[in-house]
């Protein structure tokens, strides 16, 4: 889920180059873009979250690949 949020993270970014003026600017827009993000948004990436953490475990805490 991480990976994922970073990456549209970035993008939304990217669209706020010349709108945003300060850091409280940026924050307040991150806020409500995380607001309107669907459940669906969330819901798989709680999902991959435990498939990862599956592995984790099953690997008695040794590194695992993606």
């Amino acid at each position: 889920m991480f990976d994922r949020l970073l990456m549209m993270m970035k993008v939304w970014l990217g669209t706020q180059r010349l709108r945003v003026k300060t850091n409280e600017e940026l924050m307040d827009g991150f806020k409500d873009w995380l607001s309107s993000q669907p459940a669906t948004f969330y819901d798989v990436g709680i999902v991959n979250l435990m498939s990862r953490y599956d592995k984790c475990l099953n690997s008695e805490g040794d590194y695992v690949e993606k």
